[in-house]
């Protein structure tokens, strides 16, 4: 049998090899492999971005001292950073999306470098800042990184900001300033009517992207007027289930008027408008408001038809009320306004819900799907189901009832969805509508699935026992590492799935409402981060079952990274019946492998450099 050396191979199929590589492989096995390797890299790719090391410190000392210079993005995903910034002497772009976090002293450490005044973009991702009990004078992090964002001490353009951005009224501010070169801004806000705080500081800004509930108080400032002289050319606002106001029930009314107000303060300059409102009929709408989103004789009457400048119009809607007529939904999107624009508005129903959008689909996340061979559209005829129209899907949600063709599904998925990474499939949205019968047939409808999807790595279940699942399911999606739980159990440790779960899962998040006592080292041995969401937790004997599973995962799942305690209420909500626990558990040794983070909304243990 003969024998080839790697170092053998020619120059085209080694630049095919790294293609299947991340940077950071290609670099870490390759850049100091011979002169032949390295130059090949530097010639063949551009190494102007990387994910900041973590691990291999001296092998990767080697690889910057010739490359640093030449690093102008950079992304930090690991709350453990091993260079710091100042190695980068030309950076220009920074993303920060560590899941774990960051100290006080780590997120110190990132915004006064010396490079920070140097950035031109900065995108905070996940929850990586780490805030304190207003009534506490400790450091608050958010306020020192707003006081550097936003102020003319920086050349920032780019600013993103996915950490909500809370109760601005009880907060104090100080010594923000213009920042002139800021053209893109993209926050997370606990309301709405907030942005106009900020857009006191950025005078020249362009693009706006707003994630927030949608308003529930009808007040705006008193100087509009200063706002207007903002040419903003792209207004994006974003709203799911997941946004409540603080304080607010599902009942609470809200006032459509406000948010439509606050985009005509920009009509005379927008040229993008983007509006993605999921579940948006769960809260109770004035009469006169409630049709503007669904109906496209207001929509072009009320907002579209000032706007003189406006290209774009990217929509997304979804309502759960049986009030509506999807075909006559359609009808009010087929003016000669509509084809004039060449908007093309579709519409699908899901169970008892109607999800309407534009196309081809603008945003990354399609949350709601059954079959895409029930779509209404209002201009067909200027209309082609090719890939184009669906490639920037990244996350898809599939309700499995019974009617759900998932073969076909599946297969349009494989050819029109090519960068879809994520899918939630849910039961009926009422578990005790749900029978046993209807588990298996969604079950037989998952195992069915005969196309092979390698760009998913999360996988989410809703109301499906996955007990029902075959192993074979899982092998369709050979890059799985993440799983998400909601009401659904892990199956037990014998069931077929275990073996899946013991070589690939990585990422886990559930409910506090699942069983707990399932997750354990022999099971999830590869487990890097647990994430337990909590809802209620009352109860003596509930508490210290609870504080019992943690410390069992702290100290014998083998490379867990970080496990999380997450609260979806205000302050404390169920974490503070922990906290009497929790401190006592920080009194044995797991206090010296793990360092305790907290705020209002999450406890998390995130294991120390010295334990990895």
């Amino acid at each position: 049998m003969s024998t080839m050396c790697f170092d053998h191979l020619p120059n085209e199929i080694i630049l095919i090899i790294t293609h299947y590589l991340s940077h950071n492989d290609i670099l870490h096995c390759f850049f100091l492999l011979n002169s032949r390797f390295r130059q090949l890299i530097l010639n063949h790719h551009s190494y102007t971005s990387l994910q900041l090391p973590t691990t291999n410190s001296s092998t990767w000392q080697r690889i910057l001292s010739l490359l640093a210079s030449h690093i102008q993005s950079l992304t930090i995903v690991n709350y453990h950073l091993i260079f710091p910034l100042d190695h980068f002497p030309n950076l220009t772009s920074l993303v920060l999306s560590s899941p774990h976090g960051f100290s006080n002293e780590q997120f110190s450490s990132i915004i006064e470098s010396g490079c920070f005044s140097r950035l031109r973009s900065l995108h905070i991702k996940d929850a990586v800042v780490r805030k304190l009990s207003y009534k506490y004078k400790e450091l608050d992090s958010e306020q020192m990184l707003f006081g550097k964002v936003f102020s003319d001490g920086n050349n920032l353009e780019v600013f993103e900001y996915v950490n909500e951005v809370e109760t601005l009224e009880r907060r104090r501010f100080t010594g923000l300033t213009w920042n002139v070169h800021i053209r893109s801004l993209k926050i997370r806000l606990e309301v709405l009517q907030n942005v106009f705080h900020f857009l006191l500081y950025t005078p020249n800004l362009r693009s706006l992207h707003i994630r927030a509930p949608f308003p529930s108080e009808s007040t705006f400032p008193n100087n509009l007027e200063e706002f207007s002289g903002i040419a903003l050319e792209e207004f994006l606002f974003y709203t799911d289930s997941t946004l409540l106001p603080r304080n607010a029930t599902l009942f609470d009314r809200i006032h459509l008027h406000v948010l439509i107000h606050t985009i005509q303060i920009f009509s005379s300059t927008l040229v993008t408008l983007s509006l993605r409102c999921s579940y948006c009929a769960l809260v109770d709408i004035a009469e006169h408001e409630k049709h503007i989103l669904l109906n496209g004789y207001e929509l072009e009457n009320e907002l579209l038809k000032s706007m003189i400048e406006l290209k774009n119009f990217h929509l997304y809607v979804e309502t759960y009320k049986d009030e509506y007529s999807l075909p006559t939904i359609i009808s009010t999107f087929r003016s000669q306004f509509w084809l004039d624009h060449n908007w093309i508005i579709n519409g699908h129903h899901v169970a008892n819900a109607i999800c309407l959008y534009s196309l081809p689909f603008p945003f990354s996340e399609l949350p709601a799907v059954q079959n895409f061979d029930k779509i209404i559209i209002n201009h067909r005829e200027r209309s082609t189901f090719k890939s184009r129209l669906w490639s920037n899907i990244t996350s898809l949600g599939i309700y499995v009832v019974n009617q759900t063709n998932t073969t076909g599904l599946f297969r349009f998925v494989k050819l029109n969805l090519p960068k879809v990474k994520s899918l939630q499939f849910f039961g009926l949205r009422r578990l005790e509508s749900c029978t046993e019968s209807d588990h298996l047939i969604f079950a037989e409808k998952l195992n069915a699935i005969d196309v092979t999807l390698y760009h998913v790595t999360t996988i989410q279940f809703e109301l499906i026992q996955m007990e029902h699942l075959k192993a074979k399911f899982f092998h369709k999606f050979p890059r799985f590492n993440r799983l998400v739980l909601k009401a659904t159990d892990l199956p037990p440790i014998n069931h077929e799935l275990a073996e899946v779960f013991n070589k690939q899962l990585q990422r886990l998040d559930v409910t506090e409402s699942v069983n707990l006592a399932t997750i354990n080292h022999q099971y999830l041995p590869n487990l890097e981060y647990l994430q337990l969401t909590l809802t209620y937790v009352r109860g003596s004997q509930k508490v210290k079952q609870l504080c019992t599973r943690i410390e069992n995962f702290l100290r014998n799942l083998p490379k867990l990274q970080c496990l999380a305690l997450f609260s979806l209420f205000d302050g404390y909500g169920p974490l503070l019946p922990l906290q009497s626990s929790i401190a006592d558990l920080l009194q044995t040794e797991i206090v010296d492998k793990f360092e305790v983070q907290q705020s209002s909304h999450y406890q998390r243990f995130v294991r120390k450099t010295n334990q990895i």
